[in-house]
């Protein structure tokens, strides 16, 4: 029974595939589609120039705002502070991910082995 299911499902794919093949048969033309030998660019289009490797200098001096002067001098003196607030949080967060570490589950595993039994020997004597 088994053998027959498996020859008519064969023959099944089999029939499909051939009726697949010919579906596309040769009728198919390719569409003409006009196409230039090389791209042109819009007018106006010209290769991008990154200057990111020029140095910035005091960008913010473009404000002209003596405020933000001030507050970037004072950010360049207390980096430390910066750097020593960075280490702070980074430790709160380890600490706070300690604590929370028992809420997921653990696998342990123990291994032990014990040996009993006795051995006699009797003597006729």
């Amino acid at each position: 029974m088994n053998n027959r299911i498996t020859q008519v499902f064969a023959l099944t794919l089999i029939s499909l595939v051939l009726a697949g093949c010919s579906a596309v048969g040769p009728d198919y033309q390719r569409p003409d589609a006009p196409s230039s030998e090389q791209f042109k660019e819009a007018k106006g289009w010209k290769k991008a120039t990154p200057s990111d490797l020029q140095p910035k200098g005091a960008w913010w001096d473009l404000y002209q705002d003596d405020t933000l002067s001030a507050l970037i001098a004072q950010v360049r003196i207390s980096n430390q502070n910066v750097a020593e607030y960075a280490a702070d949080y980074e430790k709160a967060k380890a600490v706070a991910e300690e604590a929370g570490a028992n809420l997921y589950p653990s696998i342990g595993a123990t291994a032990s082995a014990t040996r009993s039994g006795s051995q006699s020997q009797t003597s006729n004597a």
